[in-house]
């Protein structure tokens, strides 16, 4: 059975996944994360798609246009891909941020915690 994690769980997640060595040098990525999973914990998932995380996370000019722009769709398959690098790296965590392919929508998931053995 999968457990929803709270809020500060999720919180605390994405600062210990921002603070990796992955992200940190991306602060475009790290702010689209902030805000994916910000408006998806405040329920309001159905407001997030390529035109609000330019304005509201990216910082774009209000005149962006998602369909002649593609840089929000690149960003989140390098946050995609950096999420799965920063798993496999990762030295344990207990809740896992999942973007699936097709959406900006994340999913939170509380796992076992399991430290990496080197």
């Amino acid at each position: 059975m999968i457990t929803r994690p709270t809020a500060t769980e999720i919180n605390s997640a994405i600062d210990e996944i921002t603070s990796h060595e992955v992200f940190h040098r991306s602060p475009l990525m790290c702010a689209f994360l902030r805000y994916v999973a910000s408006e998806t914990m405040a329920g309001r998932e159905s407001r997030i798609n390529a035109y609000s995380v330019a304005i509201d996370a990216l910082k774009k000019n209000p005149t962006f246009d998602p369909q002649a722009d593609p840089s929000v769709r690149v960003l989140a398959k390098r946050l995609r891909d950096s999420l799965d690098t920063y798993y496999s790296r990762a030295n344990g965590f207990n809740v896992m941020i999942i973007m699936r392919p097709g959406s900006y929508v994340p999913v939170f998931e509380k796992v076992a915690y399991y430290p990496r053995v080197f």
